[in-house]
């Protein structure tokens, strides 16, 4: 059995120790320019994106609506906050639109300045560079290999109980379903933590930027929520689902006089015209949603079986990318990522998720077509 990254559970205290790199996938312009491609020749399973492409309905606002860049762009992003009130149910006061999940990020970090953070770890880096490029540190709290990567709850809360006070936490970032592993925590155990944290004065961010991917989502999300917990925020991106990541669209529901404080710290027309028109036609086209969720169901299933047909660990999956492990007596994640991107096929080095080691691969799920080309180059790869 391969020695999977962990072991015996682990914490970091705060402090700008140990931040690591903070590489994300989906960069196919560096692998491009390195090997002398085109970006256009590479297959990319390294980013989490709809392999459906944009929505029809996208496209055609998108078409029809160029002459728009020569306007300056609604600075409130209304129509965009109309249609996420009219589609979630919460009010709009509550809806702070931005220029992808990432800024939204960041503008919680200078929010909380100094933020004494909380962050489960693997997951998504932006947490935690967030918080370090401001005065604030982050504490880790490790997930286990033996557990699947999944947090176990009453752990987690005895930890901020043992640990607030030394820390004096006044954050915490919960990626569900996590990134990169794609483990999920239901929606009353999120409550759990979120009530525990407003006892202490935390806030609790929920990023569910992949939970539209989850069929039965309702029984994770903690969307409406926000409405009865002042300190529960959470944070959506429109990137992965309706593969905008170019347009670059998200937005967090929060307590409206936070939601104001953040609105204050944003770049003035932080989201450009292009991306709310694409936004709001987006939000509106059911019938792509519906066909991205019956599509994800046959092939993260085929996938996941043709990963464990090669040999890998595969990390149930809830979302539209699969964790798996190498072999440690094989090559290494990094050795992996150069030999498929030779063949123009881009994956994801996990080493730089804090809490995996360097035998870990994030992968997307993409068509048949593309899935069954990754599984006949990485078998290659893997019997060199």
């Amino acid at each position: 059995m391969p020695s999977w990254a962990g072991g015996k559970e682990r914490e970091m205290s705060i402090g700008k120790e140990g931040s690591g790199p903070g590489l994300h996938g989906g960069n196919r312009w560096a692998a491009a320019r390195f090997y002398g491609y085109e970006p256009a020749e590479i297959l990319d399973f390294s980013a989490n994106i709809n392999p459906l492409g944009l929505p029809a309905s996208v496209r055609r606002v998108l078409a029809n609506n160029l002459e728009a860049v020569t306007w300056y762009p609604d600075p409130e992003a209304n129509e965009v906050k109309d249609e996420i009130s009219q589609q979630t149910g919460i009010p709009r006061d509550y809806v702070l639109v931005g220029n992808g999940g990432a800024e939204l990020i960041y503008l919680l970090a200078s929010a909380f300045e100094p933020a004494r953070a909380v962050v489960p770890a693997p997951t998504f880096s932006e947490y935690e560079l967030a918080v370090k490029s401001r005065p604030g540190g982050v504490a880790r709290r490790f997930l286990l290999p033996e557990r699947d990567f999944c947090l176990d709850v009453g752990a987690f809360i005895a930890y901020l109980r043992r640990e607030e006070a030394a820390n004096q936490f006044n954050l915490v970032f919960l990626c569900n379903p996590n990134n990169p592993t794609g483990a999920l925590v239901r929606r009353s155990d999120v409550l759990a933590i979120a009530d525990y944290c407003a006892t202490r004065g935390m806030t609790l961010v929920v990023d569910e930027s992949f939970m539209d991917f989850v069929v039965d989502s309702s029984q994770y999300s903690v969307v409406t929520d926000v409405l009865s917990r002042p300190n529960l925020m959470v944070l959506k991106s429109l990137t992965k689902f309706y593969a905008l990541p170019g347009l670059r669209l998200g937005y967090l529901l929060a307590e409206p006089v936070f939601g104001q404080r953040l609105r204050r710290l944003q770049v003035p027309w932080s989201v450009n015209v292009l991306a709310q028109m694409a936004g709001v036609a987006a939000l509106r086209d059911q019938e792509y949603a519906r066909q991205t969720k019956a599509w994800l169901v046959a092939e993260r299933a085929y996938l996941s079986k043709s990963l464990a047909d090669l040999g890998l660990r595969v990390y149930e999956p809830a979302a539209n990318f699969i964790l798996v492990g190498l072999e440690p007596t094989g090559p290494t994640s990094t050795e992996v990522w150069r030999l498929m991107a030779e063949r123009r096929i881009l994956v994801r080095d996990c080493r730089t998720f804090f809490g995996l080691n360097p035998y870990f691969l994030r992968l997307a799920v993409r068509t048949r077509s593309e899935n069954e080309r990754l599984i006949q180059a990485l078998g290659e790869v893997l019997s060199r």
